[in-house]
């Protein structure tokens, strides 16, 4: 069984949470420069977990900071996850943003405009 996957940014104020069991991945936090390493571990998990996924996956994000380096970064899991879809299973993505971040809202709207799966903004 793979194993739970708890990750966090050198500045530990932001993290990575996956659980094979639950199905469910969590990217939350703030992520204040380039965390190539990081999700490099992330990818490398999905690949695992993707060879036999639950029922449902849920990716959950919820930062509040994202640099240019992490954006890339989260475009290339909503790639991932594309490209892991094969129809038999479900995946959902949430783009948690505050109601007074216009910045985030539009964020989210970008990834979503990629995203191949169903991919819901929601205001907090």
């Amino acid at each position: 069984m793979l194993k739970k996957l708890h990750l966090k940014s050198l500045t530990h104020k932001g993290e990575i949470i996956a659980d094979a069991n639950n199905g469910k991945i969590e990217v939350k936090g703030t992520f204040t420069y380039d965390q190539k390493d990081l999700f490099a571990e992330l990818d490398a998990w999905m690949d695992r977990y993707f060879e036999d996924p639950q029922e449902l996956t849920q990716v959950f994000f919820s930062v509040d900071y994202v640099p240019k380096s992490t954006s890339k970064q989260i475009l290339n899991l909503i790639s991932k996850i594309n490209n892991s879809y094969s129809g038999r299973d479900k995946i959902e993505i949430f783009w948690h943003y505050t109601s007074d971040d216009e910045d985030f809202q539009k964020a989210g709207e970008d990834f979503q405009f990629f995203a191949k799966v169903p991919f819901q903004l929601v205001k907090y």
